[in-house]
């Protein structure tokens, strides 16, 4: 992955991130850009609280108390503002994790990716027959290239959606830049 991490913290692809369960979207997101992202749904504040300590994570929450509980632990915590827009809270939302964070640029490389269920890292597969039976054949007729999570096992291909990461990539960029 390419990733300019700014002047202001050269780990920022190294620091490992909890996302409350408001943001699932962007955990997901976070994942495929190649950052470790735990991201529950259900569990109780005070876990994740637990988890951050534990295991020196960042919380990216839109929970104002909680954020205020972080703080006050003297944990690293990074309050994400509510927006109705699902397109354009998701931009907002990277990029004000990206600028705390001190990322000044991201680009989407499926070999630095995480898998998007499981935070797990994801290998090339060389020999899509050893699929057969993990996805539909149509799904391995049309594709040549494939990724496989080392966790979950969940199969990945470059299709649509890859472009789609990428035009999110560009346009969170571009707000970076200003």
């Amino acid at each position: 992955m390419s990733v300019d991490q700014g002047s202001s913290n050269g780990n920022a692809m190294h620091t490992r991130l909890v996302v409350d369960a408001m943001l699932g979207s962007i955990a997901r997101k976070l994942r495929f850009f190649g950052f470790d992202t735990l991201y529950y749904n259900g569990i109780e504040d005070s876990s994740l609280l637990d988890i951050c300590i534990k295991e020196s994570r960042v919380l990216v929450t839109m929970d104002e108390e909680l954020h205020k509980r972080a703080m006050r632990l003297g944990l690293r915590s990074i309050l994400i503002e509510k927006a109705n827009n699902k397109k354009i809270k998701d931009i907002n939302t990277m990029e004000t994790i990206l600028r705390a964070l001190g990322v000044s640029y991201i680009e989407f490389n499926v070999n630095y990716s995480r898998c998007s269920l499981c935070n797990s890292s994801i290998e090339c597969v060389n020999d899509k027959c050893n699929l057969k039976g993990l996805i539909h054949n149509n799904i391995l007729n049309l594709y040549e290239r494939f990724y496989i999570c080392k966790g979950c096992r969940k199969v990945y291909w470059e299709g649509s959606h890859v472009k789609r990461l990428r035009e999110f990539a560009k346009e969170v960029n571009a707000r970076l830049v200003i």
